[in-house]
């Protein structure tokens, strides 16, 4: 216990001396139920609230802010935000951005058809010559992203989830590649079906900071981060934050 309380107080005070300013932090505004803007107008998703409840056992000032997903990697890598989630390791994006140890949450990234529209899948080559309609600036894997650039697969790009299922029931795509907590969120409460295909892969997704972005004594920041989310996984609070937006 006592060992626990010093790192905890080594922690705050490295906090402190790096927390000279308020963080800036972006995320996806459309990765319910990870990150999202709710019918009030807030910030809000168990993401959002793991990296909330890092901030305060570090005594961090923080201010986060959601946006389209291209704009996040831009301001990511721009430095415009000092950091930002919930990204992918890729290996173009640690280019400009330094990721955290522990994820904020997983990814099982997942195919979806239209009822009755459902295809046979054993392996990537299965969505050869079909549309895929992904949220934009979505990163599936190294073997479908370069399968989309090869021109094997028609990839389709938009802003949201809504419009994702909307191109799958008029048959304008032949299958989303999600989240299933994105797709089930957006179908909670409707009486819309749809045909799971394929887990595609799951992938964790971190937090990241801007190497970009004027940050005084980075290194201590990012230790202390990764200190306080090893711990936050430890005793239980990032499995609580992301069941509690589950239900």
């Amino acid at each position: 216990m006592k060992a626990i309380l010093l790192l905890v107080m080594l922690m705050f005070s490295g906090a402190q001396a790096v927390a000279e300013r308020t963080l800036n932090f972006v995320g996806d505004e459309d990765n319910e139920p990870e990150s999202y803007i709710n019918d009030k107008g807030e910030f809000t998703g168990s993401a959002v609230d793991i990296v909330r409840e890092m901030a305060k056992r570090l005594n961090l000032k923080v201010n986060i802010q959601l946006t389209p997903w291209v704009r996040v990697l831009s301001m990511i890598e721009s430095g415009q935000a000092d950091g930002g989630f919930p990204l992918f390791l890729t290996q173009a994006r640690q280019q400009y951005a330094i990721y955290a140890d522990i994820p904020v949450h997983i990814s099982v990234m997942t195919a979806y058809s239209k009822l009755g529209r459902e295809f046979d899948y054993q392996g990537l080559s299965d969505l050869f010559q079909k549309r895929i309609g992904i949220n934009r600036g979505y990163s599936i894997s190294k073997e479908f992203d370069d399968a989309a650039k090869e021109g094997k697969i028609e990839l389709i790009e938009v802003e949201t989830v809504e419009q994702l299922v909307k191109m799958l029931l008029d048959e304008r795509i032949d299958a989303v590649a999600a989240t299933p907590s994105s797709i089930q969120f957006y179908l909670k409460g409707t009486k819309i079906v749809l045909s799971e295909i394929a887990e595609l892969r799951a992938r964790p997704a971190y937090l990241t900071l801007s190497k970009a972005a004027k940050i005084k004594k980075l290194d201590q920041l990012l230790s202390d981060i990764n200190q306080t989310l090893r711990l936050m996984k430890r005793d239980g609070s990032i499995d609580e934050i992301r069941n509690r937006h589950l239900r």
